[in-house]
């Protein structure tokens, strides 16, 4: 698809700014397309080659191929960490959901060099993510400034992302404080915003509601996102049809507790196609 696109005449007549942030919403698409079908084609055996990020230069120098690998993604961190904000979502965001989906194949003997390489970058994308969120109290400090939106779109992204990481990769039960207080931030972000047309974090952010008063806060969300006129079709209805599911298996199960992805690819592997999350 990138090869077409970089191949059209019409895309020449962008300008420098305007062809980046095209890439990046083509990235942010593919990077969601590759969540998708990991929790909606079990077993997952990943979508060819991984998406990748834009890039502005090559990476000069010489080393192993672990050294190599991590320099590429953290002058992506550096570089491209500001760009994503464009499309509402950081860079480092959408390189660690593909990583994390990606560690659900198994990899070969003879790629376990990129495999440690890619854990290596996997950690420093979420201190990085983890340093921007911080570690206790509200994400906004209350300011005669509002707080503009893009960056309030941003900031859920990254609160998604972590949360994500926490259940996929570092295997949290959810009663933990860090964990609850992501979540906490994610539905306060949430009902602040008033409404949301994001799918992926909102997806994320909701599933993760265990109370009525923080289920309560979530459908008011959904109800005001579905009349926003800013809606760009009715993929939020989808959404909030399969948080839902999600919460009835947790509280059917609240004696005995199903493993978080067992819940989440059944849920997403019910519907009969391939869900909207981007």
């Amino acid at each position: 698809m990138k090869r077409i696109i970089n191949t059209s005449p019409a895309i020449h007549k962008l300008i420098r700014q305007e062809y980046s942030v095209f890439l990046d919403w083509i990235y942010y698409h593919e990077v969601l397309a590759e969540f998708t079908v990991r929790h909606w084609n079990v077993p997952y055996e990943g979508c060819g080659f991984a998406p990748t990020a834009r890039s502005l230069r090559a990476i000069e120098g010489s080393g192993s191929k672990v050294n190599e690998s991590l320099l590429h993604f953290l002058w992506h961190h550096l570089i491209l960490g500001q760009v994503g904000d464009n499309i509402g979502c950081p860079t480092d965001v959408l390189q660690l959901v593909v990583h994390t989906c990606r560690r659900a194949i198994v990899a070969k003997p003879s790629e376990m060099n990129d495999a440690n390489a890619e854990m290596e970058c996997t950690k420093v994308l979420e201190q990085n993510i983890s340093r921007a969120v911080g570690d206790y109290g509200p994400i906004h400090v209350q300011s005669a400034t509002p707080i503009d939106r893009n960056t309030m779109v941003s900031d859920l992204h990254r609160l998604a992302c972590l949360i994500y990481v926490n259940r996929v990769v570092h295997c949290v039960s959810g009663t933990e404080f860090r964990h609850r207080r992501l979540v906490r931030e994610g539905i306060l972000l949430l009902t602040k915003m008033i409404t949301c047309q994001n799918a992926w974090p909102l997806f994320i952010i909701a599933c993760e509601a265990v109370d009525d008063d923080q289920r309560l806060a979530i459908l008011d969300v959904f109800e005001q996102s579905r009349q926003d006129r800013r809606r760009r079709s009715s993929h939020i209805h989808l959404i909030q049809h399969m948080v839902e599911a999600v919460w009835n298996q947790h509280d059917l199960n609240a004696e005995n507790q199903v493993d978080y992805l067992t819940i989440f690819d059944a849920v997403v592997g019910r519907v009969p196609f391939v869900p909207p999350f981007a």
